[in-house]
């Protein structure tokens, strides 16, 4: 099995031939990735502000 710093290393590696290669594809991609992490925070976002909007609610009572 390959250790971490190798895995990590080969990756860097992939991720800048990529870019060297095909910037365009690169950028493309790294949006891509980029857009799908945010729609994953914003439901974790929005729950805890309801939570803090009824804890607030129910302390200001």
């Amino acid at each position: 099995m390959k250790d971490m710093d190798t895995i990590v290393l080969e990756d860097i590696h992939n991720l800048t031939q990529l870019i060297v290669e095909d910037e365009e594809k690169a950028k493309e991609r790294f949006l891509t990735r980029k857009a799908k992490h945010h729609e994953s925070i914003i439901p974790l976002t929005s729950r805890s502000s309801q939570r803090a909007d009824f804890a607030y609610k129910s302390l200001t009572r």
